[in-house]
């Protein structure tokens, strides 16, 4: 079993807790997702009828986590809003259901939803900002478009911010992208090779592949910069592409997306057009599809 650690999780309750600042919505909102997480948990476990009691639950707490003080009428406490819910508790409790503490206090049933524990962000916000891809591949289908929409989102903004509206890439930034383009192209091609090596216990062939992979670009021509401005310019576009495609395809599901996050995603879009459209182009943004989604974000 794996401990998932999750600092910003950790650091909010604590400061909540530390200072008496968890309100009773707070409270109600994690005993009602320990309640949720558990029971679902139970559900999957193969068990005789009748055999979905919290001591049932509680015997795998005290397994994964032997000094594990919690008891069966603590949790029922807890569930049901009679006792609050210690930092300690809650680790337990997330690691003796496989889980991190992010997925304990997000309900990516709603993933767009605000967090109570972190109000200022959305259930998804807080996933992404504590969650590694590989925890990412379980979700259901609501958080998988809620996680690729703000995925994408964040890569166009990031595009856009290190890279210029107009005119060629500097020589600084055409060295960084020449060199993770090489960077990619070369460990693809020995990956196989360096893996291949090293079964073979040829050490030295090995590091001198590993070597080839550590690209110092020099110097990048104007035909160079060219062609990297144009790659960068195509990468702004898929992300703009694939974030859109991502509101189109959730359908109604897509009216559930918060106002500041639509706001973004509309200023990254005017912000790409920028520099891949003509004067006399139509925006995508004047598309009935686009304008349907953007409704409730004012100019």
């Amino acid at each position: 079993m794996t401990l998932y650690v999750d600092t910003l999780v950790i650091f909010t309750y604590y400061e909540k807790m530390n200072n008496d600042k968890l309100t009773e919505s707070q409270e109600r909102y994690i005993s009602s997702r320990i309640r949720e997480e558990r029971e679902d948990w139970q559900e999957r476990q193969p068990h005789e009828k009748g055999q979905r009691k919290r001591s049932d639950f509680i015997k795998q707490v005290h397994s994964a986590c032997p000094t594990s003080a919690l008891k069966a009428n603590s949790l029922e406490n807890i569930e049901n809003g009679r006792a609050r819910v210690k930092l300690q508790d809650a680790i337990e409790i997330s690691y003796a259901l496989g889980i991190s503490l992010t997925e304990l206090i997000t309900d990516m049933s709603h993933p767009f939803s605000s967090n109570p524990m972190i109000p200022e962000k959305t259930n998804v916000e807080v996933f992404l900002d504590q969650t590694s891809e590989d925890r990412m591949l379980s979700a259901d289908w609501q958080a998988a478009y809620a996680m690729k929409f703000l995925n994408s989102l964040t890569q166009l903004e990031e595009l856009i911010k290190k890279y210029p509206a107009h005119g060629l890439i500097n020589e600084s930034l055409a060295k960084d992208v020449k060199k993770t383009l090489l960077k990619n192209e070369i460990s693809r091609k020995n990956q196989l090779r360096i893996y291949i090596a090293e079964l073979e216990g040829n050490k030295e062939t090995a590091e001198k592949l590993r070597k080839e992979s550590e690209i110092n670009v020099q110097h990048t021509s104007i035909k160079e910069r060219n062609e990297l401005t144009r790659q960068v310019n195509a990468q702004i576009e898929r992300s703009k592409y694939v974030m859109l495609d991502t509101l189109y395809d959730m359908g109604f599901y897509g009216m559930t997306v918060p106002n500041h996050l639509l706001s973004r995603a509309k200023k990254a879009i005017q912000q790409s057009e920028s520099r891949n459209i003509s004067p006399h182009e139509n925006s995508i943004l004047d598309e009935i599809d686009t304008q349907t989604i953007f409704l409730s974000v004012s100019e």
